[in-house]
């Protein structure tokens, strides 16, 4: 389209909306339609945004007026309407074009102020940094907020919002520039050294009757947090040289109550006066959880310190411990779990929480099942149930082993075969185990019954013989019975595993001996 074609079409534009009284300005050269569509955009004081871009399938199609209204009458139905303005937040949007004079409204915000960051280094003369120095940000109202440099000389300060005073500050310098910003930037200052007075302070920690007090730790802090420290000797003397500036001197050692001095210049005639304490009693509690903040039972918590001692959580995790003294610090742990948190107290304190984590290193165990009379016992299955519902299982073989790999934190080990119990009931592992062992009792309430016969050869009937049956799995007394005329035995009330053992003077039978553990009609011997 040639430049005089578009001034055409602008003016003819212009036109049509001077001629209907229209405030609005559109954008044309977007898909064809036939609905119309309009509404109005508002800030969050109801004032219309103008200058507001509607768009239509994401193509600006009109722009709101000044009292942020707005209309267009070439929407097809389902495009998606939706507004943008520099500057402003809609809540609202895409919204689909469902019929023809459908009304749509925007709702917007202006945006936050931006937020910036200045960074910038203290150095000296030399160019070298200068490490802790403090970097005062003052805005307008006189709020400050501040960082300190690194042992480089380098600070950052993030998130400022409008305009801020930068100044440093050091004890023993003087820094005279200052920075005026408003956005992002990048400042140094140059700070020059003074002369600072060197002293010396020396001095004794002494109690009530003026006896000096042994290893009791004198801290000497300035204004910007910096410490040294010194140690009384046997007599209760210290020397502490090499000062510059006020300090705040802090005295401490388990028992006494000694207060805090000041100096700013030499002293060496420093006395501070300390208190003996009776050492308190206390007690602590709390809980250890996981990190779904389910308690914990079972966990072992230490004491050590002023006193030492052990105690176990509950079925709730939770622990209780009196008859503390001194500074205890405190520990927990469990097989299974990494708990990492120590807590160093000296009084009491009810609330003291540690978060126990399962252990997700994998580990195998093994073990075997037999009866009370030591023989294996195939089929068991072997349940482990971790602390979370899951089960895993596992199946005895023919020699009454089994194994387990792959588990990762607690699990409650249990074994199950229909017509016997299992001592112990339930087992719990942590770790590694190769000896996860279950002994089986036959179920007294499972009893069986048993019938054969015994013949010769040549297939007649031995009467009288005794047949003999041993309980396998069970200390208990053989049962005994004799074959009838026809050969024929019958035992009942039989549990667990028996062995079947046929006997007769001067006969011989084959099989010497048969084993069941179940119900059975046609148990058959021959003699010979």
């Amino acid at each position: 389209m040639s430049r005089k074609s578009v001034g055409i079409l602008g003016l003819t534009l212009f036109i049509a909306f001077t001629l209907v009284g229209c405030d609005l300005i559109s954008v044309v050269g977007v898909g064809k339609g036939s609905l119309r569509i309009q509404g109005i955009v508002l800030d969050e004081d109801n004032n219309g945004i103008s200058g507001a871009a509607i768009e239509i399938d994401s193509k600006p199609v009109v722009f709101t007026g000044s009292d942020g209204k707005w209309s267009y009458d070439k929407a097809t139905k389902g495009a998606k309407v939706d507004v943008k303005k520099d500057g402003y937040v809609f809540a609202s949007g895409p919204i689909l074009v469902e019929s023809d004079n459908q009304t749509i409204h925007f709702l917007g915000k202006k945006e936050e102020s931006a937020r910036y960051a200045i960074s910038g280094k203290v150095v000296d003369n030399q160019g070298r940094g200068i490490p802790s120095v403090r970097i005062v940000f003052t805005d307008a109202g006189g709020s400050t907020l501040t960082t300190l440099t690194d042992s480089q000389g380098s600070f950052s300060r993030e998130g400022l919002i409008g305009s801020y005073r930068v100044t440093a500050e050091k004890d023993g310098y003087l820094i005279i520039d200052s920075f005026d910003v408003t956005g992002p930037d990048n400042v140094f200052f140059l700070a020059k050294e003074t002369t600072p007075e060197v002293y010396t302070v020396s001095g004794r920690v002494v109690d009530d009757q003026g006896r000096g007090i042994p290893s009791v730790r004198l801290t000497f802090t300035d204004a910007e947090d910096n410490a040294v420290t010194t140690i009384t000797d046997s007599q209760g003397n210290f020397t502490r040289g090499g000062l510059s500036g006020s300090y705040t001197v802090t005295a401490t050692k388990d028992g006494y109550v000694i207060a805090d001095v000041s100096v700013s210049g030499p002293d060496n005639n420093l006395i501070l006066l300390a208190t003996e304490t009776a050492p308190a009693v206390y007690s602590v509690s709390g809980k250890v959880v996981d990190e779904d903040g389910n308690g914990i039972p079972s966990v072992t918590i230490t004491f050590r310190g002023g006193t030492e001692a052990t105690t176990v959580t509950d079925a709730e995790g939770k622990f209780s411990r009196s008859g503390l003294r001194g500074t205890v610090t405190i520990s927990a742990a469990k097989n299974g779990y990494k708990i990492t948190e120590q807590f160093v107290v000296t009084g009491v304190d009810e609330n003291i929480t540690f978060v126990a984590r399962i252990d997700q290193t994998p580990y195998e165990v093994m073990g075997r099942i037999v009866s009370t009379g030591g023989l294996a016992i195939e089929g068991v299955v072997i349940s482990f149930a971790d602390e979370k519902g899951g089960v895993k299982t596992a199946v005895t073989d023919a020699d009454g082993y089994f194994w387990k790999s792959g588990l990762i934190g607690q699990a409650a080990v249990t074994a199950y075969l229909e017509g016997w119990l299992f001592t112990p009931e339930t087992r719990v592992v942590n770790g590694p185990e190769s000896d996860l062992n279950f002994y089986g009792t036959p179920d007294s309430e499972s009893t069986y019954t048993v019938s054969g016969a015994v013949v010769d050869f040549d297939g007649v009937a031995i009467s009288g013989a005794s047949v003999r049956f041993d309980f396998l799995d069970l200390d208990r007394e053989s049962l005994f019975t004799v074959t009838g005329p026809d050969g024929s035995w019958t035992m009942d009330g039989l549990i667990g595993r028996i062995q079947i053992t046929p006997i007769k003077s001067g006969l011989t039978f084959y099989p010497a001996y048969q084993i069941t553990d179940k119900a059975a009609m046609s148990i058959g011997f021959r003699a010979q």
